[in-house]
């Protein structure tokens, strides 16, 4: 039994003796690569590849997801392969109000920037001058100048002598009139429906612009613009307008707000699709215009390009012929905006 017992130990220390010569370059092996991965440099070459990476995938992503048109020329490719025409481009202003607060709004009868909207209300006018006397203004998503375009539309128009009315019909902001020292009547929110019977009840004339008489919203009135848009009040009271003013211009909502325009649009001569470098979405506006062109009786008018840096007034009139070209007294390269008002972006 000595005899084994001393045998087995013999053994176990020559084991023992193998095993630490065997693992002595494996330990070695493993203490090298962890030396290695604590590399400082090592570290910082890897975690400079892993933010590449990161980044370039993050861009990527976003790339994939914005899919906002930055550029006029974004803008009229989407236009040009839908052949839906380009009735204006039209300059970002921001004009100081008397209270001091900012507006796109053309509040100077005689700012040189009227003269675009002009070539808007001109283009409109070679459309079908005789039938086109209510236009609807509209645009695909918020803050893409549609108010202001109304506006501005509707001041030209007056401007140009014609007996003008502005129709606020975003029942669903605040009203803008009060740039122009117009108001609503203050029971306007409370029954909002009435206050468009009797006609004249509603209608203010605006004190500095001769010819331009404007109806302000009751808004924000939120569920309730729905009733007003499919009153039979509204609906007369559009109606009764055709046959007192030479043009009327309406304002509604964004199209992907909600469908007040839709509702509107039946009780109008057709509509124009407002939009704007940088805000607009080009997902949603070509699914806009393939619905809105889907039919030979198109509502749509055609859009305008707000917002321009430097719009182009010969290219007001390329999408409606070759035939509509003429001169023009606008000198583009010496035109110089008036004291009052400063580029920049308008907000609603």
């Amino acid at each position: 039994m000595q005899a084994q017992l001393q045998d087995a130990k013999v053994a176990e220390a020559e084991t023992a003796s193998n095993l630490s010569i065997a693992m002595t370059p494996i330990a070695n092996k493993i203490e090298q690569e962890q030396q290695e991965v604590t590399n400082p440099a090592v570290i910082l070459g890897g975690g400079a590849v892993f933010g590449l990476l990161v980044a370039g995938g993050l861009i990527f992503l976003l790339a994939t997801l914005d899919n906002t048109l930055y550029t006029p020329e974004e803008i009229r490719k989407a236009l040009e392969e839908r052949d839906v025409p380009l009735l204006g481009e039209l300059p970002s202003v921001t004009v100081l109000a008397p209270d001091r607060s900012k507006t796109g709004i053309l509040l100077n009868s005689s700012s040189p920037y009227l003269h675009f909207y002009e070539l808007f209300r001109s283009n409109l006018r070679r459309l079908d001058s005789q039938s086109l006397k209510v236009v609807l203004i509209t645009s695909t998503v918020e803050e893409e100048g549609k108010t202001v375009s109304a506006y501005n539309l509707a001041i030209a128009s007056a401007q140009a002598g014609k007996r003008t009315l502005l129709l606020e019909a975003d029942f669903r902001s605040p009203s803008q009139a009060s740039f122009l020292k117009v108001s609503a009547d203050p029971d306007a929110r409370v029954q909002p429906i009435r206050y468009y019977s009797p006609m004249s009840g509603c209608i203010r004339l605006a004190p500095e612009i001769e010819n331009l008489y404007i109806v302000p919203s009751p808004g924000p009135q939120g569920q309730q613009s729905v009733a007003i848009l499919e009153s039979s009040e509204l609906r007369q009271f559009i109606e009764d307008a055709r046959g007192r003013f030479d043009f009327v211009v309406v304002d509604s909502p964004a199209l992907s707000r909600c469908n007040d325009a839709l509702l509107l649009e039946p009780l109008t001569d057709g509509m124009v699709l407002v939009t704007r470098p940088g805000y607009t979405q080009g997902g949603i506006l070509t699914t806009a215009l393939d619905e809105l062109t889907e039919t030979e009786l198109s509502p749509l008018l055609g859009t305008i390009i707000n917002g321009v840096d430097k719009p182009s007034a010969s290219g007001l009139r390329k999408p409606l012929g070759r035939e509509y070209e003429q001169e023009e007294d606008y000198d583009e390269e010496n035109f110089t905006p008036e004291g009052n008002v400063a580029t920049g972006a308008t907000r609603w």
